[in-house]
């Protein structure tokens, strides 16, 4: 059986090469110009990047799990913070991770303590990137914009995929020119 590296080595090359085919494969479709076409060979690529992203997922789950748990663990038994292992190229250390947020409704509160330990500089207000994108939509939609010396807008066309169900319901049909 193959160790892991190897196989992960064979899996990345094969995916380079199934990235260089399908680089010709969208100039030959672009060039057929049937909309099914294109829309069949989006989907293909849809499925195939969900694929890669759900197995990402997965090694991630299996990575957080060796790096937060299972290592860490293993390192305190033998009371070791730092280990070098010159055969695989590398040194793992031990450190502590810290993460803190506010409580939503201790905001006004959590602000006052950070002013008041002197740590005034972070205190900052802010607006959520995408609730801003919303208003813009929105004043788009109803014929104003956002003044353009104050806020930098871009609007682009994408497509979206919606999965059917097996009796394929939402079909446009099975026209073959469209």
């Amino acid at each position: 059986m193959l160790d892991l590296k190897t196989r992960t080595a064979q899996t990345i090359n094969d995916l380079h090469m199934l990235l260089i085919g399908t680089e010709s494969k969208l100039k030959e479709v672009k060039k057929g110009g049937k909309l099914k076409d294109l829309i069949e060979f989006y989907r293909n690529i849809y499925d195939t990047n969900e694929s890669i992203k759900s197995v990402t997922k997965e090694l991630n789950k299996i990575q957080d799990s060796l790096r937060y748990n299972v290592v860490p663990e293993k390192m305190e038994e033998q009371d070791l913070k730092t280990v070098t292992f010159k055969d695989l190229n590398c040194r793992i250390t031990v450190s502590q991770v810290v993460k803190a947020s506010i409580l939503a409704e201790q905001r006004e509160s959590a602000y006052l303590w950070l002013r008041r330990e002197g740590f005034s500089a972070v205190v900052k207000e802010t607006v959520n990137a995408s609730t801003l994108s919303a208003i813009a939509k929105e004043k788009i939609e109803s014929g104003n914009e956002l003044p353009k010396t104050v806020f930098n807008v871009h609007t682009s066309e994408r497509i979206s995929l919606t999965k059917l169900n097996k009796q394929g319901d939402k079909t446009h049909g099975n026209e073959e020119e469209i």
